[in-house]
């Protein structure tokens, strides 16, 4: 079965199965400002426009979300529906590279930066996933090939006419080892 899962055999399954893979993705980083602080998100980001080298650093100093500041921001790759509809919304609906902001949601208002975007999560990503499916797959149809080639007979049946099926005595226990406690 091993040597079936080659590269190959996953990438085809992988395409075979490219429905189940299509999903459009975002990667972006994002800078959360509480609701009461719009001025200090409005000069982050006039700061950030004339510089976008400095994202990761204000995300750090000045997010309110610990979780992606200790990131410079960074959320990743994410689907839709993960996040707040203003947030998502915003950011599927910008181009790849794009600064975007500020967006309200009921968090406070967010400066996004979208990374990159992908139709699709890609071989790499799900490979061990896959094998695993390969694998279950391969030995599900090597079992049904052993069940189709494999003659059965019953004990008795396999017997001569009128012979007598005779059972095979149980083992009779083993004597205890001469250093084993009394």
């Amino acid at each position: 079965v091993t040597a079936r899962l080659t590269d190959e055999a996953i990438k085809k399954w992988y395409d075979d199965h490219a429905v189940q893979f299509a999903r459009p993705q975002i990667k972006a980083r994002h800078i959360l400002f509480p609701k009461e602080a719009k001025a200090d998100a409005e000069k982050a980001l006039a700061e950030i426009t004339a510089d976008r080298t400095k994202f990761a650093a204000i995300a750090t100093e000045k997010s309110i979300d610990k979780g992606s500041a200790k990131e410079g921001g960074d959320l990743g790759w994410f689907e839709k529906k993960r996040m707040v509809a203003e947030f998502e919304a915003a950011a599927f609906a910008a181009e790849k590279g794009a600064l975007v902001g500020l967006v309200e949601t009921k968090f406070g208002f967010h400066i996004i930066e979208v990374e990159d975007k992908r139709e699709s999560v890609p071989v790499d990503e799900v490979k061990d996933k896959i094998k695993g499916q390969l694998r279950n797959e391969l030995i599900e149809a090597y079992i049904e090939e052993l069940k189709k080639a494999a003659t059965i007979t019953e004990p008795a049946a396999a017997a001569a006419p009128g012979a007598t099926v005779t059972p095979v005595p149980e083992a009779a226990p083993a004597a205890p080892a001469a250093d084993a406690p009394k």
